[in-house]
């Protein structure tokens, strides 16, 4: 049986950091300050006419103007007809003061066609007045593509109807179609040779059999390092003195070890001799991991059907574990929740919702940065992930929001180890350079008949949770339907 290397998680489940999703009544018209270039979406904010009042240097670079050339012009007449007709619809009806949250491929005037998340929301005066309209643009071109690479490589060594040689020649052309790089090998190495086994190139420039010294080529870097290697540009990048490229002229190159039944094969890369631009990123970087597995599981024969459920939970974990803390993102989350509450109408063994903030997040953000900020998000995510059961639910809901299902726990016996999670957190968790103590806050409801939804139950400890935050933070509470009743009665 294929020894099969673990694979890492792929974030494609983008949260969305923009928190205006309701238009704003504060008196005076909101402003994005300095400096924009922290966050992962593009801003701009209109005036009634359409005229641009302000715009973070994202957004600007997809116009390939600096700001200051876009303040005060009606940038939507930038954009190519297509695209700006597609999302027309959309903008009018934010004009109208509607909320709106939609994804389409968009042109922009750099020539660069994006796979965007749009959100329109009005704004709105202090008198309730429509001022104009924020967009928030997230370009999620590589979530896409990357989801849509996955599928395909699953149904690729899915079928039964491809021999292995079949598979592997199609997960080549899947991969240099995917990386845009017009080479790729599959190769066999053997001591200190390395030998093209399977190869993807435009003209037939590879072929299969070509044999070459493993040191004339990046691949004895990527075996050294037993880790896949990315090289944006070779020269720029240090390597022109390398024996590969002396001998090749090879400018970008990505790979990775292939392993068979444990050992080392050989490796799968895919190169140009341009260099790449853009960068390679992270996802790109786990992505040829991903390639490398396959690939020795192909090599290595294994299609039964034990590999093929194995491939499937490795594309459901890759769409399941949020990037930054390592925990189940908020979808995946919900999932496993739904799954719980009909286990409860079932069997009728109850657990207990817990919502976990993260006490002035956003001070802490502000006053030593967002590097800080995420340190603090996965120090938290790892100490509850220690704490709670193997049984027990826990994942990332939210920026600094976090969610656990207790289960088989009802309201007492939550408290109990909530409250000896917090103590726990305040007296073991650090984070330079914060000095202060960090602290959680945490509502709990459990789980009634009348849940028919998780949403239900996770609305009431949302509002445990509020309480637990307009009391002074750094407390457990639980619901209160009677306390509630009194709140909104006042």
């Amino acid at each position: 049986m294929t020894q099969r290397r673990p694979i890492k998680n792929l974030n494609l489940d983008t949260k969305n950091p923009f928190e205006s999703a309701t238009p704003s009544t504060e008196t005076e018209p909101v402003r994005f300050t300095e400096p924009d270039d922290g966050l992962i979406g593009a801003i701009v904010e209109l005036d009634s006419e359409g005229r641009c009042v302000f715009i973070n240097d994202l957004f600007a670079s997809w116009f390939g103007k600096p700001r200051e050339d876009l303040l005060g012009t009606r940038i939507r007449d930038a954009l190519p007809t297509d695209s700006r007709t597609k999302s027309e619809p959309y903008y009018q009806r934010a004009l109208k003061g509607e909320h709106v949250c939609f994804e389409t491929e968009k042109r922009y005037p750099t020539g660069i066609m994006r796979e965007v998340r749009i959100e329109y929301s009005p704004k709105l005066n202090a008198s309730g007045e429509q001022t104009g309209v924020i967009v928030y643009s997230t370009d999620i071109t590589e979530r896409t593509r990357t989801k849509r690479t996955l599928a395909d490589l699953y149904a690729i060594t899915s079928t039964r109807e491809l021999t292995t040689d079949q598979k592997i020649e199609q997960i080549l052309k899947l991969g240099c179609e995917h990386f845009e790089l017009p080479y790729g090998v599959i190769s066999r190495v053997i001591e200190d040779h390395y030998t093209v086994i399977h190869a993807e190139s435009p003209n037939g420039e590879i072929m299969a059999g070509a044999s070459f010294g493993l040191a004339d080529t990046y691949c004895s870097r990527t075996l050294g390092d037993n880790a896949p290697l990315a090289i944006d540009h070779a020269n720029a990048a240090g390597f022109a003195g390398f024996p590969c490229y002396k001998k090749f002229a090879l400018e970008a190159y990505i790979g990775a070890p292939v392993i068979v039944d444990g050992d080392t094969y050989g490796t799968i890369n895919f190169t140009a001799p341009e260099p790449r631009d853009p960068p390679f990123s992270k996802t790109e970087r786990e992505l040829i991991r991903q390639f490398a597995d396959w690939i020795g599981n192909e090599i290595a024969r294994q299609q039964d059907r034990e590999a093929l459920m194995e491939a499937r939970i490795r594309l459901e974990q890759v769409a399941s574990i949020d990037d930054l803390t390592g925990v189940l993102n908020r979808r995946a989350f919900l999932e496993c929740a739904e799954t719980e509450l009909a286990r409860f109408h079932q069997t009728g063994r109850k657990f207990t919702a817990v919502t976990i903030d993260v006490d002035d997040f956003k001070s802490i953000n502000d006053s030593f940065g967002h590097s800080v900020g995420d340190e603090v998000l996965k120090g938290v995510a790892e100490l509850f992930s220690e704490s709670l059961r193997p049984v027990d639910v826990f994942g990332r809901i939210a920026g600094e929001e976090f969610c656990a299902i207790l289960v088989d726990t009802e309201e007492h016996d939550a408290l109990m180890i909530c409250n000896q999670i917090q103590k726990y957190v305040i007296r073991q968790f650090k984070v330079a350079p914060i000095t202060r103590d960090i602290t959680c806050s945490m509502g709990l409801a459990t789980v009634s008949d009348d849940d028919n939804q998780f949403s239900t139950l996770l609305q009431r400890a949302d509002q445990a949770l509020y309480r637990a935050m307009n009391a002074g933070r750094n407390r457990c509470l639980a619901y209160r339907p009677e306390v509630n009743l009194r709140i909104a009665a006042g």
